[in-house]
């Protein structure tokens, strides 16, 4: 309500988890920016990142391209939240295998390579939540190519974190920096 708040980084449409089409979520987000405008004289931010999937990325390229002037206000970062899961994360070993979250950003969602690896880890699950486990390498072999994508953690917060790793002495919030 303040119009305070300049972007959101982390949005599912209903490709994955979330309960707006992509096309609500762009009117929505559409209405917001346009205030936000006003009163801020910059355009909002959002970033769709859906599970496991790039297809609402791809939905909201030809959605804004049919009318770019109606999301003049509005800049939308493209990307996906894939789930990965490791035994170890720079160096601290956890007591089991852990799965967590990683976003991709500023991706070409119709990079050959990319959608070949997301076709892969989803072949066979009808569920974008549940797919195929795969390693952070393995993701980052994905998006390598593009040159302005990047990852980062999903939820840096992770909580509980100090129980995960084998020696919960050590310095453990070094796991959320990436």
């Amino acid at each position: 309500e303040s119009l305070t708040y300049g972007a959101n980084l982390h949005i599912h449409t209903t490709n994955s988890d979330g309960h707006l089409t992509v096309e609500n979520l762009l009117n929505q987000a559409t209405e917001y920016a346009n205030k936000y405008f006003q009163k801020n004289g910059k355009p909002f931010v959002i970033a769709i990142t859906d599970h496991n999937t790039i297809e609402g990325c791809k939905e909201a390229v030809e959605i804004i391209s049919k009318n770019p002037d109606k999301y003049k206000n509005l800049r939308v970062v493209l990307g996906s939240e894939i789930s990965v899961k490791e035994d170890m994360l720079y160096g601290y070993k956890f007591k089991k295998p852990e799965k967590f979250h990683i976003l991709t950003m500023c991706i070409d969602p119709f990079e050959r390579r990319l959608n070949d690896f997301l076709t892969d880890i989803n072949m066979g699950h009808k569920n974008p939540m549940n797919p195929r486990t795969i390693s952070l390498k393995e993701v980052v072999g994905a998006i390598e190519a593009q040159p302005n994508a990047y990852l980062c953690y999903a939820h840096p917060a992770w909580p509980d974190l100090r129980h995960r790793i084998v020696n919960p002495e050590d310095n453990f919030r070094k796991l959320i920096l990436f």
